[in-house]
């Protein structure tokens, strides 16, 4: 699995991954920072049979 780059909002490393099956599939990371807390879900359709994409989106950072 690749490695999670740390949350772009707080820079916090206590990042988690979920990848699973409620009512529908489900892609998303989460911050365990408890001052920041940030939730990012992914387009579940594209990532839910690849997703290892939905971590590349995460790791994705815009160059400023």
């Amino acid at each position: 699995m690749i490695e999670l780059k740390p949350c772009p909002f707080c820079g916090s490393r206590l990042v988690s991954y979920t990848h699973g099956v409620t009512r529908a599939p489900i892609v998303y990371m989460k911050c365990g920072n408890p001052e920041c807390c940030a939730i990012v879900s992914f387009n579940n359709n594209a990532c839910h049979l690849l997703p290892e994409k939905a971590i590349v989106m995460w790791n994705r950072r815009e160059q400023s």
